[in-house]
């Protein structure tokens, strides 16, 4: 097995200054005197312990995106084993660059054996718990956007043991992978499953809204790996229903899909029950020029306007536009012509919110009343 790759230098370590540019920290393996070091600027408030002897810089973690601070908690996990960890499943799958509707909530690593399978609870990385919840209103009033109630946690571990029996002697691929922020910023080397096998694992176990994006994404840009992935999940001796799983998440990948919420959207809509949408529809005006261009379409029989257009709204939407001087109003004002002009067209249009897919039921009483036909 390949040794995992260093985090950080000895030099790096002996300099606790550095926390607030680099956002792990690593205590010196053996070094007491480094190790206290760096305990007390988290008793200070100064630091957030992300795993036994490892640390990152209190402002950078609650700076830092939620799937950033996914990424620094499974390097730290990784730096702070005494062994070589390989992470699998949907953490695997995220290291290798494949989007998640949502952050995950769990790392996965891989068992070295049945015995050593099982769930880790959340430490809480907060030592000093009054600085953080300070340093969270200064960010607030700054305009930083972080959970009023609760301050960000840790993911919980889950060892899986996710070799079938059939392949007990072949262990899974694996390799050093490098982890970057989405800034760009390196934080370090893991050692993660491949691609495929890392793909299988979760298509058969994971539901389908919470694998789509995957799917859909090595459809759209890595062909090849969602070839290979395909040709293992035949070769595993899965069960039934987990073989049934990956088949549905593999065959209901459209490579159209251009986001990971437009993915978890149409699996959702899917699941209960409507007509699967067609992507990435084109409006014409009646010169045939192309006015807009709408996430879902469906076509209906019996209401006025045939023609249903639905679309995904993140809240990312108008984020260039409000740093503007006008902050969102310009964006705002484009959206809302855009939508008369769809009406004009004889078009219907339904919106969503990541919120609206967090309730199934709400969801889909959101559809019905937009006359979304059934399948």
């Amino acid at each position: 097995m390949p040794s995992l790759v260093p985090l950080a230098s000895e030099a790096l370590l002996s300099a606790p200054s550095t926390a607030a540019s680099d956002p792990i920290l690593l205590s010196a393996h053996g070094d007491a005197w480094q190790s206290e070091a760096l305990a007390r600027r988290a008793r200070d408030g100064q630091l957030v312990r992300l795993a036994r002897g490892t640390y990152c810089a209190l402002e950078t973690w609650l700076r830092s995106a939620p799937w950033d601070r996914h990424l620094l908690a499974v390097v730290a996990h990784a730096a702070s084993r005494n062994r070589d960890v390989v992470f699998c499943h949907q953490t695997a799958a995220v290291l290798h660059g494949l989007p998640s509707a949502d952050t995950l909530d769990v790392i996965h690593t891989r068992a070295t054996s049945r015995g050593g399978s099982g769930c880790s609870p959340a430490r809480n990385p907060y030592v000093n718990v009054d600085a953080a919840s300070r340093l969270v209103g200064s960010l607030r009033a700054e305009g930083l956007k972080l959970a009023r109630r609760t301050l960000p946690g840790l993911p919980v571990t889950r060892a899986l043991w996710n070799i079938p029996p059939s392949l007990l002697q072949t262990s899974p691929e694996f390799g050093v992978v490098p982890v970057h922020l989405s800034d760009g910023r390196f934080i370090g080397h893991v050692l993660a499953d491949s691609v495929p096998w890392a793909c299988a694992a979760a298509f058969s176990s994971g539901s389908l809204i919470d694998t789509i994006s995957m799917s859909d994404h090595l459809l759209r840009h890595r062909p090849d790996e969602f070839a290979a992935t395909a040709t293992l999940i035949e070769d595993l001796a899965l069960s039934r229903a987990a073989h049934r799983r990956a088949c549905l998440t593999m065959s209901f990948a459209d490579p159209r899909s251009e986001s990971p919420k437009e993915s978890a959207s149409r699996a959702l809509i899917y699941q209960l029950g409507f007509e699967v949408p067609d992507l990435q529809y084109q409006v014409l005006d009646a010169t045939g020029r192309e006015v807009a261009r709408t996430d879902f379409k469906w076509r209906r029989s019996t209401l006025r306007a045939r023609i249903l257009l639905g679309e995904f709204d993140g809240l990312m939407k108008y984020g260039a536009a409000l740093a503007g001087p006008n902050g969102g109003d310009d964006a705002l004002a484009r959206e809302k012509k855009r939508e008369l002009m769809l009406a004009r067209l004889g078009y219907d249009v339904v919106r969503w919110i990541d919120s609206d897919l967090k309730n199934p039921r709400a969801f889909g009483r959101m559809l019905a009343e937009h006359g979304v036909p059934l399948r």
